[in-house]
């Protein structure tokens, strides 16, 4: 009987191949990676596999300091651990699973009209000039191919030594590149836009995904998907930081206006908002160390892993 562990491994790995095969397959997984934008690449697949509706995931210890519970038989999402010396999961649950006796919330981020032109300027500052101010879903369009055209060369380098054996080994570099960065973009774009709350499926139609069947091997579609989820990640945790510093400064005003409360009354407006903060401390995946244009940082070498070779070789081990 295989173990939990190459159970669940062969779980990425036939996930990577259905949503690299099916348009509307990959579309759905970008909506997932969208909700679930501060883990990885490979960890984003094994979530969209387990339980495509997650909003927020986090381990129970983590759950249990926000003062929420994991709901009696709730099974959990098994990641998979990266560790050349042991092969080990970890499993972490949706908000939806978990419960407060006490009543303590945890309110995600959410993208809002009255936000757009701070998060535009602050997309600006960070990225470089925005032409399309006016409308929300075209700024933020804009954004994803500024970024990604600043990104992406290093890990194109990356896929094209890996090409040998995809659909894309059939095509020249030049080919190759604009295959690469137009799909990056419209997966980045994709992404950004569910993440802040826009329907990007009457925007883009999944017709226009078809290029993700070129990268049919594991080796091509580890490059590609860590390329659209740290570029996304870059994006959204700009957002993010945005949206909250808000939200921070209208809850000061409030308390500033109230005036005449006591210390009891401060302290428990403190405590208050401290429970309902916002996504970033229930998950922090640190993955990117400069979230600026132009980065000299390289892209983590993640690889889908390959579950005949790793399933034989724990075998092995065991």
């Amino acid at each position: 009987m295989p173990s939990k562990y190459q159970v669940i491994l062969e779980l990425a790995s036939r996930t990577a191949k259905d949503i690299s095969s099916d348009p509307n397959g990959y579309t759905a997984f970008l909506a997932t990676a969208a909700n679930n934008y501060k883990y990885s690449f490979k960890e984003q697949l094994l979530i969209y596999a387990q339980k495509p509706e997650a909003t927020a995931c986090a381990e129970i210890d983590k759950w249990n300091r926000l003062g929420r519970w994991v709901n009696k038989g709730t099974k959990g999402i098994a990641l998979l651990v990266d560790s050349d010396s042991s092969y080990r999961l970890r499993h972490v649950f949706d908000l939806s699973d978990t419960n407060s006796r006490y009543g303590h919330e945890v309110r995600l981020w959410r993208m809002e009209d009255r936000f757009s032109g701070q998060v535009i300027d602050s997309l600006e500052n960070s990225f470089g000039d925005i032409e399309s101010k006016d409308a929300f879903n075209n700024a933020l369009i804009e954004v994803a191919e500024s970024v990604v055209q600043s990104n992406y060369s290093d890990y194109l380098e990356q896929l094209i030594r890996v090409r040998g054996g995809s659909f894309l080994e059939e095509l020249d570099p030049d080919s190759i590149e604009k295959e690469f960065r137009e799909l990056l973009t419209d997966s980045v774009a994709y992404m950004i836009l569910t993440r802040c709350g826009c329907n990007a499926a009457k925007i883009y139609d999944a017709a226009e995904f078809t290029a993700i069947t070129d990268f049919n091997t594991s080796e091509a579609l580890a490059v590609f998907g860590n390329a659209s989820s740290d570029i996304s990640e870059m994006i959204l945790r700009e957002i993010e930081t945005t949206v909250r510093s808000i939200v921070r400064e209208e809850r000061a005003n409030r308390t500033f206006e109230r005036g005449g409360t006591n210390g009891y009354h401060d302290s428990r407006n403190k405590k208050t908002e401290r429970s309902n903060d916002d996504e970033a401390d229930i998950y922090n995946a640190g993955r990117l160390s400069d979230p600026r244009p132009h980065s000299t940082r390289k892209p983590e070498n993640r690889e889908i892993w390959n579950a005949a070779s790793i399933v034989s070789a724990a075998a092995s081990e065991g």
